[in-house]
């Protein structure tokens, strides 16, 4: 007699454990590219600082190559690897895998910028904001409750 209800489908309350491992497979990567950055000294550091030198003279001169379709596919691939794999059974093992791919790549390329350190950041932030600019995020790295330390 009674009209049968379908339950909606609540992301939140029903995939809780799936999310749960993909946060965590993405926090893993994230901390496995922190760890890699930090043990690359020496000549890797010393190879990066030229890389991004040589990056920032090409930024200077205007001559690094913008092409859309190649910003398109740096931003695109990842969903669309997560797109192919969420429709297949690889999916189960491939979207971890991917979220921890994504965050190392991630965490690797930041931590990288910040373990440089140094001249070579307060000249690249010079390069890009002025004196300005660097004196301004010296001043907002060092506040707490809006108190200069």
């Amino acid at each position: 007699m009674g009209m049968r209800i379908r339950k909606k489908w609540d992301l939140p309350s029903e995939q809780s454990g799936a999310l749960a491992l993909l946060a965590v497979a993405f926090f893993v990567g994230g901390t496995a590219g922190c760890l890699l950055a930090g043990l690359s000294g020496g000549a890797g550091a010393e190879e990066l600082g030229s890389y991004l030198t040589g990056y920032m003279a090409l930024a200077r001169d205007g001559s690094l190559p913008r092409g859309l379709w190649t910003v398109l596919w740096g931003q695109v691939k990842y969903l669309l690897a997560a797109l192919i794999l969420s429709v297949t059974a690889l999916g189960v093992v491939g979207l971890p895998v991917l979220f921890g791919v994504r965050g190392f790549f991630l965490s690797f390329s930041a931590a990288c910028f910040c373990f440089l350190g140094g001249i070579l950041l307060l000249h690249t932030s010079r390069r890009i904001c002025g004196n300005n600019g660097v004196v301004r995020s010296a001043l907002s790295c060092r506040e707490e409750n809006g108190k200069i330390l």
